[in-house]
């Protein structure tokens, strides 16, 4: 059963999908697909519009829709299949939905299936058509593979980050190492079961951080994540402290972020820990960029428990081991690690520019192609 989740903008996610007990003819299902078949998804502010081709599934298995997508079928005496879909990633279509075949309001919009079948469609003859998808199959085809090397740009570029992390702080099997525990490091957890109920969560208070705001080395809180001034002062033991690390201990282990000064206060969350250094011995932005280093997570995630999903408690936290290195030989880590990750973060970014200009000039191409702005080879 292909959802919402699984319709994203490369393609299909059989790993997204789930399976539907039917016993009986599959083709008698609503929403049962076809090869030739466009879907788009219909609900949900950032989802609703995404459209998706069927071609076959990844086996012999039988696939539909559920109710969350809208299937298109078109007739096949008036409408390419291929000509369809394109039309419905077009820029024209996609406007003229969120203005007429859209209701709702914020994140419960939703598309009018029976508004959708009134939609007019201007379309070529069926062999301007062909031509038309032929191009567009060929030019998407040589964009997205453009786009796939700027994708394999940025993972060489991020194992080179990695590789020259670990060159700067050194491999801790083979170096002289320290616990954290030595360096007279404390750790932190945040509230646990019934101390922050969800009713207490507002909008608008004392942020609560948990693992889903610490991205990249920042701590970027949700304003509907937080609590009131009276709860935090309630959980005063489980405040951050700017110098802290707030990292994350359930699944994705070693995420970490620095506690700035805007972000003293705020209280770690229930599925984070904070690590306390003890400045004279351990420099915070050295421990984080140890943490960053993938060989230091895997020792934490060696260690950790839980069958199904990572888990890290304080013991083993503070039995990290990490280079033992004086605070002016940290310093200078640091130094050279921040060089590093400005060169890293300025090529990602100039990657990642193209390669939304790579896909602004697609969807450009396909709206162009299938409303005629544009002449294309092989079209009357």
């Amino acid at each position: 059963m292909i959802s919402q989740a699984a319709n994203q903008g490369a393609g299909i996610d059989w790993n997204r999908t789930r399976f539907h007990a039917y016993d009986g003819d599959p083709r008698r299902l609503k929403g049962f697909l076809q090869p030739g078949d466009s879907f788009v998804n219909s609900t949900g502010t950032g989802t609703l519009g995404r459209v998706g081709w069927f071609s076959s599934g990844p086996d012999s298995r039988p696939c539909v829709a559920d109710g969350h997508v809208t299937l298109v079928r078109f007739d096949p005496k008036h409408v390419h299949d291929r000509f369809g879909y394109f039309f419905l990633k077009s820029d024209s279509f996609q406007n003229f939905m969120f203005e007429t075949l859209v209701f709702g309001s914020t994140n419960q919009i939703e598309l009018s299936r029976e508004r959708m079948l009134g939609v007019p469609i201007c379309v070529p003859g069926v062999a301007d058509q062909r031509a038309i998808v032929d191009f567009l199959d060929v030019e998407t085809a040589r964009i997205d593979a453009l786009v796939a090397k700027k994708y394999q740009l940025i993972r060489v570029l991020a194992e080179w980050e990695q590789s020259e992390m670990l060159e700067i702080a050194g491999d801790w099997r083979r170096c002289d190492t320290v616990s954290l525990r030595q360096f007279g490091t404390s750790v932190l957890t945040g509230p646990f079961g019934t101390q922050l109920a969800a009713s207490e969560y507002i909008s608008g208070g004392v942020p609560v951080i948990n693992p889903t705001h610490i991205k990249r080395g920042k701590i970027t809180p949700e304003e509907i994540v937080s609590v009131a001034a009276s709860a935090a002062a309630r959980l005063s033991r489980h405040r951050l402290s700017a110098g802290d690390l707030v990292m994350g201990r359930k699944g994705d282990v070693g995420r970490t972020a620095i506690v700035d000064a805007r972000a003293d206060g705020w209280l770690c969350g229930s599925d984070s820990i904070a690590i306390r250094p003890s400045p004279e011995r351990l420099i915070p932005a050295y421990l984080a960029m140890v943490m960053s280093i993938d060989i230091y997570r895997q020792q934490l995630m060696a260690k950790s428990t839980g069958a199904t999903l990572a888990n890290v408690n304080e013991s083993t936290l503070k039995d990290l081991r990490v280079p033992h290195r004086s605070v002016v030989s940290q310093e200078e880590c640091v130094r050279m690690a921040e060089h590093v990750n400005e060169c890293y973060e300025r090529l990602v970014s100039a990657l990642e520019q193209q390669i939304s200009l790579l896909r602004e000039h697609r969807q450009a191409l396909i709206t162009a192609a299938v409303t005629g702005e544009m002449k294309v080879p092989g079209v009357s």
